[in-house]
């Protein structure tokens, strides 16, 4: 009987120890408007802290479309994901880049997500990592320098 109450002891001891060492984990999401003036597709990037920005994939490998920063932001809810905080700025020259007809505003939308371990960040998400321009190597110089 002393074993199984020891025992349940240090399960308790060990769950209780083990629950304090969650952590936050953030996402954000960049809203830069939507693709075209036809389209109910937002234009979105997801930072999740992981050095890099990833897609968010369907179960065929397709790239999710949403329509707002608001629907991206309920799919993540399902995956455990809460809003944070949500905030934009002014960026004329994005809006130059994405469209002449576009809204300069940048929509941030920062989630976070309660975990153990940096595995849980993208647990239930199929994701694939956004390609990034190949950085140009620098010159060498010819004196050494």
């Amino acid at each position: 009987m002393k074993k199984i109450i020891t025992s349940i002891l240090i399960a308790i001891t060990y769950s209780c120890a083990h629950a304090q060492d969650k952590y936050m984990a953030y996402c954000d999401i960049n809203c830069y408007g939507t693709t075209n003036l036809f389209s109910n597709s937002a234009l979105l990037s997801f930072d999740f802290g992981l050095n890099n920005q990833v897609d968010l994939l369907d179960d065929n490998g397709d790239k999710l479309k949403f329509s707002s920063y608001i629907d991206a932001a309920n799919y993540l809810a399902k995956h455990g994901w809460k809003i944070l905080q949500v905030f934009s700025y002014s960026d004329k020259t994005m809006a130059a880049l994405v469209g002449k007809d576009s809204n300069p505003n940048i929509i941030h939308c920062v989630l976070v997500k309660s975990v153990s371990t940096d595995e849980e960040i993208l647990q239930g998400l199929k994701t694939s990592k956004v390609k990034e321009p190949k950085k140009k190597q620098p010159r060498q110089s010819l004196f050494g320098g």
